[in-house]
């Protein structure tokens, strides 16, 4: 299990649009800084249009794993530096679904009616026997805390099997 799983973050459609402006400044600082350092070190010698060729390549070959790190990373210290209070709503399923990835794998999800904007949908993950019992309009118990860096995350759920419409 990935360490970012133990802080699941409550995916939303809109979600990236409204990063927290704290993260996205400590992110670019981060990269930047490496960015420079790397210029700084490697590539101070060479001038020309191989100098600008290979520029453009470092900040793609650098930039996407870092970007990927700093992700991942943020996901962890979302969850793991959060003091805020947890808080608990009801919502339904509105549709199940599955995934099948291309290595063989299989993810069970189920849409949920998003309790902060009613308009919208949360994707839930859960396993196979959670996913055959569960259908749409069932009741669930969600747990969210807000997230140190602003992304709400699970902290539990609970689907009630002994009420389904």
């Amino acid at each position: 299990m990935f360490w970012a799983e133990q802080f699941p973050v409550i995916w939303r459609s809109t979600m990236f649009l409204n990063t927290p402006t704290p993260l996205v400044i400590v992110s670019s600082i981060a990269m930047m800084c490496s960015i420079l350092l790397l210029y700084l070190n490697l590539f101070k010698q060479w001038r020309g249009a191989a100098y600008e060729a290979t520029l453009f390549t470092m900040y793609i070959l650098l930039g996407i794993p870092l970007l990927l790190c700093f992700t991942q990373c943020s996901l962890i210290l979302n969850g793991r530096f959060d003091s805020s209070e947890p808080h608990t709503f009801q919502t339904s399923i509105l549709s199940k679904r599955i995934s099948h990835s291309s290595k063989g794998g299989t993810q069970w999800y189920l849409d949920l009616e998003d309790w902060r904007e009613p308009s919208q949908t949360v994707q839930l993950a859960v396993d196979e026997t959670e996913y055959q019992k569960a259908s749409s309009g069932t009741p669930v118990e969600v747990q969210t805390r807000k997230g140190f860096f602003g992304f709400e995350w699970l902290v539990r759920y609970h689907i009630d099997q002994n009420i389904s419409s």
